[in-house]
Order: C-alpha cells, then structure tokens, then sequence
C-alpha cells in the first residue's frame, strides 16, 4: 500500500497516476479532516461535483493517497481510519452548515482555544 502526499502543487500531479482503488486523507494545516475511499482513483475526487470539492481546491494543505488492490481493501481501510482517527468532517454537521462552514467553524474555534 504506497503512500503518497500531495502538497498545494498537486495539481502538477497526472490523475491517471491513482487510478486504482484509494484512501484518500484532506489535511488543513496539520490537522486531518476528512478521510475518503474511491474505486476510482483520484479523478473523482478532484471532480467538480465531489461534495468536498470546496475544501479541496480552495482550503486543503495536503492530500495524502494510499493505494490499494482491490475496492474492499480500500472500503476497509477507510473505515478503520474514520474509526481511529475521527476526523471532523467525517462526522455530522450542524443542522443548515455546508462542510466549508463547518471548516470555517472549527477554525474559528481552534484559533479561539490557541489565544
């Protein structure tokens, strides 16, 4: 299972490169807040319709990829992952907030907390 961190220069990155089934991690900073699985690479995750699309082009600091064989180790993987880690944006939102709200709102309250 290769890893692979992608910086802001992603976009420099050939989308045929991940092709195959991955786990997919959405870092702002340091901080990891989303972890996702695709069967397809990371052509539908860039796309314009992914619900994180937002995050991804305009407040991501890094996306890391893993690789996998099959789609059912991806799928397991990434549950293992949300299990472990909890990212915020793989929980529940609050009632009317878009994702990129609810990014906003954790930041606002991480720079609350580091005052």
């Amino acid at each position: 299972m290769p890893v692979h961190e992608l910086d802001e220069e992603f976009a420099e990155v050939p989308l045929r490169t991940f092709n195959g089934p991955i786990v997919y991690k959405i870092y702002l900073g340091e901080n990891l807040m989303y972890i996702g699985e695709s069967a397809f690479g990371l052509a539908r995750v860039l796309a314009p319709s992914h619900q994180h699309v937002g995050i991804i082009r305009h407040e991501m600091g890094r996306l890391e990829v893993t690789t996998f064989e099959t789609p059912r180790e991806a799928i397991d993987a990434e549950a293992s992952l949300i299990k472990f880690h909890t990212p915020p944006l793989n929980r529940g939102l609050v009632k009317g907030e878009t994702k990129l709200d609810k990014i906003h709102r954790l930041q606002d309250a991480r720079r609350k907390r580091t005052k």
